[in-house]
């Protein structure tokens, strides 16, 4: 299954409302020729050959592009994601012309992303006996993927760029290809980020502000507003946290109808801010083979422990959660 992949790039933090839920639906297809890169002209005719030497040695591999999510990579490796299926990616170089990387070429990361306090966003990498900056959305590594089980899914999350809110794009990335934005043509992520693959792998639950639900046979995506933290059961059941001023208790996500509170801290959360974006609740945790649920709740300075089996009924136990 081709898609065609609607590019990683940056994101505008969107506000979180805590409100009635919106559901949406979007999918794209991937597809696109393979771009080759080219020496830069100001390059010696001995760096020339070494990089020619690496395209051709490497090149064959990356042709067909990013085609499935990689194995783990190691400390310091990156692969390079294009917009679309066998696309490019612009290599910018300090005193030299740019250059084309393609879509699946391992880099070397030299330097990750500046941190929060940098308003461009891009990696240092080292390739083809070349160094120059990418952007942080077309660098794939291993601390940016959320991974399914089966190691065939993952969610792809990279900051961009950073002002007053740092911002960042979710792409679901997938076997033959695939890579879907789960904000469709919006603008959606925070520097914060949960996700949870279902236990057959089928659908994966993302937040960041608001809580996407996505099928990832067909990327059909359901946004639920004033939701985010969420955590799939073994048995298929998602729970997350209502993320409003008065009310972050534990909720069934449901496949229809509204969600289900299922347990909450005594008291309200603590007051925000509203000139600074929403930080989501902890996400619960499943304990007792996930049949029960464990979160916790801050309430002042202090952080409260509570549990409930799936059904909501109150289990004893203060001690912190299990990890």
């Amino acid at each position: 299954m081709n898609s065609r992949g609607l590019g990683c790039v940056a994101a505008v933090l969107l506000a979180c409302s805590g409100g009635s839920n919106r559901t949406s639906s979007r999918t794209s297809s991937a597809g696109g020729a393979e771009q080759t890169a080219s020496a830069d002209a100001g390059v010696t005719s001995a760096e020339a050959g070494v990089a020619e030497a690496r395209v051709d040695a490497g090149g064959r591999a990356a042709a067909a592009g990013f085609t499935a999510v990689p194995s783990r990579l190691a400390e310091g490796e990156g692969v390079i994601l294009a917009g679309i299926l066998g696309g490019g990616v612009q290599m910018r170089r300090e005193g030299a012309s740019a250059v084309e990387l393609r879509d699946g070429e391992r880099v070397r990361v030299v330097q990750e992303a500046g941190g929060m306090s940098a308003d461009s966003q891009v990696v240092e990498v080292e390739v083809r006996a070349m160094r120059g900056e990418v952007a942080n959305g077309s660098v794939v590594t291993e601390s940016s993927l959320r991974r399914s089980a089966d190691g065939r899914w993952a969610v792809f999350h990279a900051i961009e760029s950073c002002g007053d809110f740092c911002h960042a794009r979710l792409t679901l990335l997938g076997p033959e290809g695939v890579r879907r934005s789960l904000c469709g043509e919006d603008l959606c992520a925070g520097p914060e980020l949960s996700v949870s693959f279902s236990a057959d792998g089928s659908s994966v639950a993302v937040s960041s502000v608001d809580l996407r639900v996505a099928t990832v046979r067909d990327g059909t995506t359901r946004t639920i507003e004033g939701f985010a933290s969420a955590v799939y059961t073994p048995q298929g059941r998602l729970f997350a946290r209502k993320t409003s001023q008065t009310d972050d208790g534990v909720y069934e996500i449901v496949v229809s109808g509204e969600p289900r509170r299922v347990f909450a801290a005594r008291g309200r959360p603590p007051r925000r801010d509203p000139e600074l974006p929403p930080s989501p609740p902890i996400t619960p945790v499943l304990e007792g083979d996930g049949t029960v649920l464990c979160a916790q709740f801050e309430r002042g300075r202090a952080m409260i422990v509570a549990r409930a089996t799936l059904d909501g009924r109150a289990v004893a136990g203060a001690q912190p959660c299990a990890r």
